[in-house]
């Protein structure tokens, strides 16, 4: 197979060993949206989820990786 094609994988790859627990957050945050703040069903995880999972709770300078964690849970098996 040719890099192209086989380029999101290994960056999903990635993510998933810089955030081992990020899939599984995402699951959680999109189960208790309603207690969350009930996001309108169009939005799949808004981005104040993925920016908690990315910053654990601490102030990041620069949100990038939220933004990536949140593109990339929608490729992510099960999302």
């Amino acid at each position: 197979m040719t890099d192209p094609y086989l380029r999101p994988g290994k960056i999903l790859s990635t993510y998933s060993r810089l955030y081992p627990d990020a899939w599984k957050q995402v699951d959680e945050f999109r189960a208790g949206r309603k207690e969350l703040g009930d996001w309108p069903d169009w939005c799949f995880l808004p981005l104040a989820g993925t920016y908690a999972i990315v910053s654990k709770g601490k102030t990041l300078q620069s949100p990038n990786q939220a933004h990536h964690i949140g593109f990339w849970a929608l490729w992510q098996p099960g999302g």
